[in-house]
């Protein structure tokens, strides 16, 4: 598994927000997984805007177990920020996000479709009088990134997968509507 973490400001101050992808196979050695970490924050940064910095990637052989390695972008080539260009309306605010999420074709012991789903913060909604939707732009960016994460390698043979290494290959499908998605860092509220 693979978890990308990702550096915003968030009222006045820096705050991180993650999103973790498993494999369908292990890396073989450190290389591997550095190369890994840059490809797919390669690929994620086209879902967020430049506001968002990519900070470091732990890497995990099992993810009941403690991280393998912490590959920070700094020391592997340096950090980078989110290139999703708004054609229309504001970046979100910080507790806002859009989510993204692809069908894994199982359905759970309740009979509903188990659907795997990675959440953005830093999108782009659009103005005026219908700022709860997201812009077209962030719709497509999300749809052909988890297109071509369900479709595609990562790199060097290992591709997205659920927790059990199984690939998904049902249908993508972003929610037009802004969501929340709550972060660490809250201000106190005024007594």
């Amino acid at each position: 598994m693979i978890t990308l973490i990702k550096e915003f400001t968030y009222r006045g101050n820096p705050e991180e927000f993650s999103n973790s992808y498993h494999l369908d196979s292990v890396p073989a050695s450190r290389g591997d997984w550095v190369d890994l970490v840059g490809a797919l924050g390669s690929q994620e940064r086209t879902c967020v805007s430049g506001a968002v910095t990519y900070k470091r990637g732990l890497v995990y052989d099992n993810s009941d177990h403690p991280a393998l390695y912490t590959i920070v972008y700094a020391d592997e080539g340096g950090e980078f920020t989110g290139d999703l260009i708004g054609t229309e309306g504001d970046v979100t605010a910080g507790d806002q996000a859009a989510v993204v999420s692809v069908n894994t074709g199982l359905v759970g012991s309740s009979g509903k479709p188990i659907w795997l789903r990675k959440y953005f913060h830093s999108v782009y909604e659009l103005s005026g009088t219908d700022v709860d939707s997201l812009a077209s732009t962030t719709i497509a960016a999300l749809s052909s990134f988890m297109t071509n994460l369900r479709d595609s390698e990562i790199q060097s043979g290992h591709f997205y997968a659920d927790k059990n290494g199984r690939r998904p290959d049902g249908t993508v499908r972003v929610d037009e509507f802004v969501t929340t998605r709550t972060l660490k860092r809250r201000g106190k509220r005024p007594h």
